[in-house]
């Protein structure tokens, strides 16, 4: 949801980091703090600033619809899309319990099941969708 991202493009990203192959990933949905540059750019295209909040920001793609080319709905697939095409590959899985001793296994299985947890949760999408229209 970066300023002219599109579906295509987000899927590419997906793509790459899938072909590096490195031992861990990271994908976040762009944020538009207030101070910075992207902020002030767009602030005038999103009439609703009163209802930014960080935990939204980074779970949602409410705001990025406005500088994005890509729907809110569909950055928010491609998020969690990328989490699950990234890390529940079988090839990762198994390069991780290779390369892991006992105790990086026990921390990548807390932290397997909180990922889990956090991608199954059915209403946070659905959650911050309410509390933007509330405001």
């Amino acid at each position: 949801g970066s300023p002219g991202e599109t579906v295509e493009t987000m899927n590419k990203s997906i793509k790459f980091a899938k072909e590096i192959n490195p031992d861990y990933a990271s994908f976040n949905i762009t944020t538009p703090y207030p101070g910075t540059v992207l902020f002030d750019t767009y602030i005038g295209k999103v009439d609703d600033w009163d209802s930014w909040s960080l935990k939204r920001s980074l779970e949602s793609g409410y705001f990025n619809e406005k500088f994005s080319k890509a729907s809110k709905k569909e950055i928010e697939e491609a998020f969690d899309r990328a989490y699950r095409e990234f890390y529940y590959r079988p090839s990762y899985i198994f390069k991780r319990i290779v390369k892991s001793n006992p105790s990086e296994l026990m921390r990548i299985g807390k932290a397997s099941l909180s990922l889990f947890k956090f991608m199954m949760s059915k209403d946070r999408h659905d959650k911050n969708s309410s509390d933007n229209t509330s405001a």
